[in-house]
């Protein structure tokens, strides 16, 4: 039996918690085995690739040599144990994770001669895509590399704007697990409590105070109704962006009603996805640029579950969240009107199964995992074979 060839996948960290749809895509290969090359790993139980046949390949593996190896980087060199693992696998394409490192992964696509891959997910071109060293290194960037995969129409144009070819990026959602995720139809609890759910970092972009102050208006003509955030981080300004949500929930008199799991083991937090009933993605352009990018993945899979979702319209949350159809999207920023649709939502739960079930139905179509990971090995195919331009089948809704 032919072994399957190896394509190396390029992460920074492998891998963070939070970015769990990174591990759905390399762990979702059928016809290729992933190499993966770092500079640290970690939460290695939790993402394994050991069904996949994968191997991961890690530069730091302590304080000295992370010093070493980041020295000898200043000198224009790469990582010689990723080099090393690459002569050693011979894998056909290099696939790198995030714009940052598509451009710190370019010495090695041209010293290995490998077909490069880049894919962008939010930050990585939102916000460092408005300083001038970096609009430098993507020109070099988008010159160079193959081809670019974008989570979706916005990030695209984004991308164009930037200066990449259009005819360079393709379009592969990111995909969830929907084995692990039961569709749920949602009703209030027996004594009537409504909760409102809200996840991700705690960084600006999220908007988390928008929502936070949506909730804490239509939370006063609802007495039934509760909201757990769910967000994170230790430092100081992530810190300052929950003191705040605090200070506003206290403010409005409706502390006693919020909730703050923090961030949870996947499991359990599969757990408080099934005990909520709506969500809420408030999502905007922070003011160093940064954006979502696509759309969270959290909404992906809250609306996979059957949860109706209320937030803004930013970047590609249009694609998944359908505006009246499986949620409601109001402006960016816009409290108001954000505040009027989750109380129209928090008012009408005999509209929940349906916008439920029809956010589950576009999620299976589009966003499913297993799917998704044939569309990405095909761009992979398209890539190798040297014909890696868009195929008029688009993808996106």
């Amino acid at each position: 039996m032919t072994e399957k060839p190896w394509i190396a996948h390029s992460v920074i960290v492998y891998l963070p918690m939070s970015e769990n749809w990174i591990w759905t895509q390399i762990a979702g290969h059928n016809r290729y085995r992933p190499l993966v090359l770092t500079k640290r790993a970690e939460n290695l139980d939790a993402f394994p690739l050991d069904g996949v046949g994968g191997e991961i390949v890690a530069a730091y593996s302590g304080p000295v040599a992370r010093a070493i190896r980041k020295m000898t980087r200043r000198f224009g060199d790469h990582y010689a144990v990723h080099r090393r693992a690459v002569e050693r696998r011979r894998p056909v394409l290099l696939h790198s994770h995030f714009g940052r490192g598509g451009w710190e992964d370019l010495q090695l696509a041209r010293r290995s001669g490998l077909p490069h891959v880049v894919s962008v997910y939010g930050a990585d071109i939102w916000r460092l895509g408005e300083t001038g060293d970096w609009r430098r290194r993507y020109t070099e960037l988008f010159d160079r590399a193959d081809t670019f995969i974008a989570e979706g129409s916005a990030m695209k144009r984004r991308m164009a704007e930037l200066g990449c070819d259009a005819d360079k990026i393709r379009v592969n959602h990111l995909g969830v697990n929907l084995e692990r995720i039961p569709l749920v139809p949602r009703v209030p609890d027996e004594d009537g409590t409504v909760r409102c759910l809200m996840a991700g970092r705690a960084i600006e972009k999220k908007g988390m105070i928008y929502g936070m102050r949506a909730f804490a208006n239509v939370a006063q003509r609802h007495p039934d109704l509760h909201l757990v955030v769910m967000t994170w981080g230790e430092a100081a300004y992530k810190q300052r962006i929950i003191d705040e949500l605090k200070r506003c929930a206290e403010d409005a008199g409706v502390a006693n009603r919020v909730t703050w799991p923090g961030l949870r083991p996947y499991d359990e937090y599969l757990q408080i996805i099934r005990s909520s009933h709506i969500f809420l993605v408030p999502s905007v352009i922070a003011k160093n640029g940064d954006a979502e990018g696509g759309c969270p993945v959290t909404a992906i899979e809250l609306s996979a579950s059957g949860m109706p979702i209320v937030g803004f319209d930013h970047c590609d949350i249009p694609e998944v969240v359908r505006d009246g159809v499986s949620g409601h999207l109001a402006p960016e920023r816009d409290v108001d009107g954000l505040t009027d649709l989750l109380d129209r939502v928090v008012a009408a739960p005999d509209t929940w199964e349906e916008m439920g079930r029809a956010g589950r139905a576009h999620v299976e179509a589009e966003y499913n995992a297993a799917t998704l990971g044939g569309r990405l090995e095909a761009i992979h195919d398209d890539v190798i074979a040297g014909t890696a331009a868009p195929s008029e089948e688009s993808h996106v809704r």
